[in-house]
């Protein structure tokens, strides 16, 4: 009897230990499990992650990709600001050449980066090699889904006249010539220029002292007259006894043996002071005129950078002001197609003195002269008839100089 209760003893506590083994068992297999499917979680985002990694890396390169592709082709340069959700976008088509050698350019290049601080705006800038750019680099904006774009120059007029009738949604402006054709989404800039080129007669009657000023122009740019009658009648005020020594130039007189043969002819007329309205002529007619002893009175140039004693002043085109209004009218939606005047009355134009070659008689005499021209009470001829009325006959631009 013993005997049996002790082999039930056994057999209970071998079914115990079995049972306590496959809980034992059972616990372990579900823990593994667990631990499994922590493992397969962790992989699982880890490879997400990779994933999202990946992706990002890959869109980072595309990104790059695509700008420098663009830099490449159109040198394009976005602001440095990065406003998020929808904005305006501004750009431009830079004239040939880079913006330190383009008075036109570096404005353009100053009034985008106000915007870019001032506006919510993004800017791109396309430097143009040459003018055969000017297409692909517009074509270029038109596909980075720019609502205002800037086109300077003469050059540039025909091309905005086509691309305002292929992109009506954009709006194009114009700097310093308009087109011929009146389109709802085009403005223009047109700088008049006659106020400051008196200034610049003035100037230049004061300081001849032979009484013989210079005047350069284009001989095909009929919008330069107005400049000449300015310049004219202000030598006449600036001095009675000055005269006026007309040349017409074929060129932005970068052309050496133009500039240089023009400076020799004048020089041998007693002329002792040039102003040319012919656009950017740059550092060789100044060069020429040094070794002539000539003063120079530029047009659109920064005689400050060029730092040349012959540089007397310069009348510019506020151009960066100008730009930068345009573009915050578009932001504001203010835009207003047509032309804009702009003179000495909206800052559209100013006339800046080489501070440190003018006698400080001249500068106060200038400076009284600005200050009645932007309140009205000096009036400056543009035409011949306003020239003949005020101040008899005289001159002529239609090529040569009475």
């Amino acid at each position: 009897m013993k005997d049996v209760k002790k082999q039930v003893c056994i057999q209970k506590w071998m079914l115990s230990v079995l049972v306590f083994a496959v809980v034992i068992l059972l616990g372990g297999c579900r823990w593994f499990q667990g631990r499994l499917d922590e493992g397969s979680e962790a992989a699982a985002f880890a490879s997400a992650a990779e994933t999202e990694e990946t992706s990002k890396d890959q869109q980072e390169q595309k990104i790059h990709e695509e700008t420098s592709k663009n830099q490449e082709e159109g040198k394009l340069e976005p602001s440095k600001t990065e406003p998020s959700g929808p904005v305006l976008r501004a750009g431009a088509v830079a004239e040939a050449g880079t913006r330190e050698d383009s008075f036109f350019n570096r404005q353009i290049t100053d009034a985008f980066a106000k915007a870019s601080e001032e506006l919510i705006v993004e800017t791109i800038y396309l430097e143009s090699a040459s003018r055969d750019d000017y297409e692909k680099n517009l074509e270029i904006l038109v596909n980075e889904n720019c609502g205002l774009i800037i086109l300077p120059g003469r050059e540039m007029a025909d091309l905005a006249g086509k691309a305002a009738q292929l992109y009506p949604k954009v709006k194009f402006v114009l700097i310093g010539h308009g087109t011929e054709k009146n389109l709802e989404n085009t403005a223009c800039l047109k700088f008049e220029r006659e106020e400051v080129s008196y200034l610049a007669g003035v100037g230049a009657g004061i300081l001849t002292k032979t009484n013989q000023a210079g005047l350069i122009l284009r001989q095909d740019y009929e919008d330069e007259k107005s400049a000449g009658y300015g310049y004219c009648a202000g030598v006449i005020d600036g001095n009675p006894n000055g005269e006026v020594v007309l040349s017409f130039c074929s060129s932005d007189l970068t052309d050496q043996e133009e500039a240089s043969q023009i400076v020799s002819d004048m020089k041998e007329k007693g002329v002792d002071v040039i102003y040319y309205g012919a656009g950017i002529a740059g550092e060789e007619l100044a060069c020429h005129c040094q070794k002539a002893g000539i003063r120079v009175i530029g047009t659109d140039v920064n005689v400050f950078l060029l730092g040349s004693e012959p540089y007397f002043a310069s009348a510019a085109s506020q151009i960066q002001p100008m730009v930068y209004e345009q573009i915050k009218d578009l932001a504001e939606g203010k835009w207003e197609r047509g032309t804009v005047l702009c003179d000495m009355g909206n800052q559209g134009t100013d006339f800046f003195l080489n501070e440190e070659y003018v006698p400080e008689e001249l500068k106060q005499v200038l400076q009284t002269v600005k200050e009645r021209l932007k309140t009205g009470e000096i009036t400056v001829p543009d035409t011949e008839d306003e020239f003949e009325a005020a101040y008899g006959n005289g001159y002529n631009f239609e090529g040569y100089c009475q």
